[in-house]
């Protein structure tokens, strides 16, 4: 159960569970968007956002309407932790969807899929491959999201990366060609158990924004997301 909103449904399924079951109000924090924080100076000054830039952290599940309204945001962390207010605009905007875990992207369009070796159990001997994601979208009100993404820890650390190079920003913004400056690109990450090795970009495209801010519902059935789920039915 993932947040409060999964929580009330689910006691609403099961109303015995009431006195088992309570909010603690616990927060986490993935082990690779710490280690990306300390890039945080560095990103924010590759040419995202015009202007000075005044740092504010705050998790994804404390994004609201007002934050998402005032505020140039850059999310750093993996797709599982994506707060539904920014995770259903980038999926409504994206070419890729969700599989059946967050370790898979689909592609839309062609089908090919995308899947992280992140959930195979083996020793720090042998290089895996894992998926990082960064994408530029424009905010409800003027403003702008980057998101610093991945299926795993070790991509989020190499998109950090990647993302405080201020002409590889240039790079994916050209070849995404969109007016609004929206794209995304897919990298290819190898890794060495938690130690990203190397990346490779395999899809950069401009994505289409105009609507994304006005769908009433999630942009598809997200895994182990009990309230989104029902309400798209």
């Amino acid at each position: 159960i993932r947040s409060r909103e999964d929580l009330d449904v689910h006691l609403m399924r099961n109303p015995d569970e009431r006195g088992r079951y309570s909010d603690r109000a616990l927060h986490h924090v993935s082990f690779g968007a710490v280690g990306a924080l300390r890039d945080i100076r560095s990103i924010a000054g590759a040419q995202i956002f015009e202007g000075s830039v005044s740092e504010h952290l705050v998790l994804s599940s404390q994004v609201t309407p007002t934050t998402l309204k005032s505020n140039d945001i850059i999310y750093i962390g993996p797709f599982n932790a994506l707060g539904t207010l920014l995770r259903n605009p980038i999926f409504h905007a994206s070419g890729f969807a969700v599989g059946n875990t967050y370790d898979e992207l689909i592609d839309k369009k062609s089908g090919r899929r995308f899947r992280s070796d992140g959930a195979v159990l083996a020793d720090n001997q042998i290089p895996r491959r894992d998926y990082g994601y960064i994408a530029s979208l424009p905010g409800p009100s003027g403003s702008h999201i980057l998101y610093i993404s991945g299926m795993r820890d070790p991509a989020v650390v190499q998109m950090a990366e990647l993302s405080g190079n201020a002409s590889m920003i240039a790079k994916l913004r050209k070849i995404g060609g969109a007016a609004d400056g929206a794209f995304e690109a897919l990298f290819l990450v190898r890794t060495l158990g938690n130690t990203p090795l190397s990346s490779e970009l395999i899809i950069a495209r401009p994505i289409r924004t105009k609507g994304i801010w006005d769908q009433p519902g999630a942009s598809q059935n997200f895994p182990n997301e009990i309230y989104e789920i029902d309400r798209s039915k």
